[in-house]
């Protein structure tokens, strides 16, 4: 997942290098699987987001920090859970998890 931490007022920041254009804010999540789920929580377990990934084009995925209700979230840590689907079952136990931190 990249930028770790994410920093909204970073100067390299779109939506800060130009106010004007009303740029949207994102991460992203690299080197994931072409069909994969990536579901991403709060520490205390409240699910924020559901990405579904079903291009099969191994890659990344970009995210907007909106919630499922389309909410921003707010600054803080936050854990993601990316689960693959495989048409092989086998490779489908290769599950990752991480953390990262939103600053504003």
């Amino acid at each position: 997942m990249v930028p770790n931490p994410y920093v909204g007022t970073n100067a390299m920041e779109e939506a800060v290098i130009n106010p004007f254009l009303n740029q949207p804010r994102k991460i992203m999540f690299t080197n994931v699987p072409g069909n994969c789920v990536i579901t991403i929580f709060t520490p205390s377990g409240v699910k924020v987001k559901t990405i579904n990934k079903n291009d099969g084009i191994q890659g990344m995925v970009h995210w907007d920090l909106l919630s499922e209700e389309g909410l921003e979230i707010a600054a803080g840590m936050y854990l993601y859970h990316i689960k693959p689907n495989f048409s092989n079952k086998s490779l489908n136990k290769y599950e990752h998890m991480g953390k990262f931190a939103i600053i504003k």
